[in-house]
């Protein structure tokens, strides 16, 4: 029945800041854009709610595909749940080096939760992880495995 995940999503607030972020500063390619108005009830908008505009972008991640929305109408709030708040979620990027990753975006100014983590042991042993924030706080992990 499924035969795999075909897109990530992150909703933002300023679409042309997100793309800057994910292509000029993460590397992802920008496949095109996209805007105009949706139907609200596929989107589980409630009733009153009678059409979203929405700006999109579709990026390249090796293999996949991110997918960022800007809700133009209606507009969404600011995202303010911690880590651990249930249905909170983050987007892994795997990367064959970590610490070099993690070294070249600093030096563009991104800032880092902490610095990569290595795993010694336990089933994920020779994962190297290290989490960041994009512009409007979503979630990224940059992840290693060895």
């Amino acid at each position: 029945m499924i035969e795999g995940i075909h897109h990530h999503c992150i909703i933002v607030s300023d679409l042309e800041r997100s793309i800057r972020f994910y292509r000029d500063t993460l590397g992802l390619r920008l496949n095109f854009t996209n805007e105009g108005v949706e139907v609200a009830g596929a989107l589980g908008f409630p009733k009153g709610v009678e059409s979203v505009y929405t700006k999109e972008a579709h990026m390249q991640a090796g293999n996949d595909h991110v997918e960022l929305i800007q809700y133009v109408k209606p507009k969404g709030k600011p995202f303010d749940r911690l880590p651990c708040d249930v249905g909170n979620m983050h987007i892994g990027l795997r990367v064959s080096d970590v610490d070099k990753v993690y070294e070249e975006l600093k030096q563009k100014g991104v800032k880092f939760n902490s610095s990569p983590n290595k795993v010694t042991e336990g089933p994920l042993k020779g994962w190297t992880w290290v989490y960041l924030q994009d512009p409007d706080g979503a979630t990224i992990e940059f992840v290693e495995e060895r």
